[in-house]
């Protein structure tokens, strides 16, 4: 794909431009647009692995903190004591201001 042909994503994070043939009612049709990118990203807590995310690997440490938040783990920000994104943005170590009972096997869930 040329420059010239790529599609105007308007900075859309995690998108790639890519040219695919659509079928609309039974018609092929080349498309050029975006495709967007999903990566594993895994969740740290207190040093334990916890979970794996399939997601767009943008703003994770915010998808890793509403889950803690969503599985009960924490109650609000309140309740961390740092975040860091580590490994070019796939994988958000969270250490939290109390201790928590992990599950007994890692969790995998798309985000």
């Amino acid at each position: 794909m040329d420059d010239h042909d790529a599609p105007n994503l308007n900075g859309l994070a995690g998108a790639h431009p890519a040219r695919y043939v659509v079928y609309d009612h039974g018609t092929p049709r080349t498309v050029l647009a975006g495709v967007i990118e999903e990566a594993q990203v895994c969740l740290f807590v207190n040093g334990v692995e916890l979970a794996t995310f399939m997601c767009l690997p943008v703003d994770a440490h915010e998808l890793a903190l509403g889950f803690l938040r969503l599985e009960g783990l924490i109650g609000g920000l309140s309740d961390v004591r740092a975040w860091h994104i580590v490994d070019g943005g796939t994988c958000v170590d969270v250490w939290l201001n109390h201790p928590i009972e992990l599950p007994k096997r890692a969790i995998t869930t798309s985000g």
